[in-house]
């Protein structure tokens, strides 16, 4: 069975992009989610949020960028997008 680094590459970034811009978007949407006894109502969470969606398009735009670059380009694309939503999800659940 041989692995199709370019469809790997493809879904490896796609997945980062979307996990970033699904946690952005709930983070700059949070003033309008309700909590119980949070005194800014949601909007010290609005700035990292709109990080998170920058990131996910220099993400893209990378991801863009690197696919011209031929095989090596993939592999590099592979590994920034894992140890990207790694990170992520290491700082959601720390």
């Amino acid at each position: 069975m041989k692995i199709d680094i370019f469809r790997l590459a493809q879904l490896t970034k796609l997945a980062a992009v979307l996990l970033l811009a699904a946690v952005g978007a709930f983070l700059v949407t949070s003033p309008w989610h309700a909590q119980v006894g949070d005194s800014h109502r949601g909007l010290m969470a609005v700035f990292p949020g709109v990080l998170l969606l920058l990131s996910a398009l220099v993400i893209y735009g990378v991801g863009k960028f690197l696919s011209r670059c031929g095989s090596w380009g993939l592999i590099v694309q592979i590994l920034v997008s894992v140890v990207i939503v790694a990170s992520i999800a290491m700082l959601a659940i720390g």
